[in-house]
């Protein structure tokens, strides 16, 4: 659905600003599909700005583009992005890429595994929004532990929670039941919103 959008999209928005796209083209030619899209980039800064959020945790940086969109996207006097990114290769272009923006002042970025930061914060630190775009095969327990660290009134959202074909093999059976865990959960309220590979929005009510 969303692939057949796309070219209609294209029409009606202005390219990507410069900031970002410069983040964007940085990214090596093998990891292009991971990153959001500018269609996907621009729904989650809307959710950002819809509930104002002040302090972010983003699961998965890349390259530090979806970073530097989130970064945009915050209100209040002390904005913070904390961006987590395992992969030592892509915490280094994201590093060069934020401390060269005009974000590097706001943006906090970790090398390390998203689990063991979750872990770390719960009973400690409070997010209005946790983004979740990290190993598909962990979903449920970010998710779990997401629950945990992020304010009544909050957002999680998970990308790539369409990726449901059983060819993905151990990834499609996680996001089924990622899937199911969120639908099944009274404290929450969702929708997937069908982007390129599936877009859920959690909100912790």
């Amino acid at each position: 659905m969303f692939r057949e959008a796309k070219s209609q999209l294209d029409k009606h928005y202005l390219p990507e600003r410069e900031c970002f796209r410069v983040i964007r083209d940085s990214c090596p030619y093998t990891l292009q599909k991971m990153q959001m899209s500018y269609e996907e980039c621009r729904i989650l800064s809307i959710y950002l700005r819809l509930i104002k959020a002040e302090k972010v945790l983003e699961l998965g940086s890349l390259v530090g583009c979806s970073t530097a969109w989130i970064a945009d996207s915050l209100t209040g006097d002390n904005p913070i992005v904390i961006s987590v990114e395992k992969s030592i290769h892509n915490y280094h272009l994201a590093k060069a890429n934020i401390d060269k923006s005009r974000f590097a002042k706001i943006v906090h970025l970790i090398n390390s595994d998203a689990i063991s930061v979750l872990e770390s914060y719960v009973g400690k630190e409070m997010f209005n929004a946790i983004i979740i775009d990290a190993r598909k095969i962990e979903y449920c327990r970010y998710l779990e532990l997401a629950k945990q660290c992020i304010k009544p009134g909050g957002l999680i959202i998970a990308d790539n929670s369409l990726m449901v074909d059983d060819s993905l093999g151990e990834i499609a059976v996680e996001i089924k039941r990622f899937n199911h865990i969120v639908e099944n959960d009274q404290e929450l309220f969702s929708i997937i919103l069908p982007t390129t590979s599936g877009m859920t929005v959690i909100l912790k009510q």
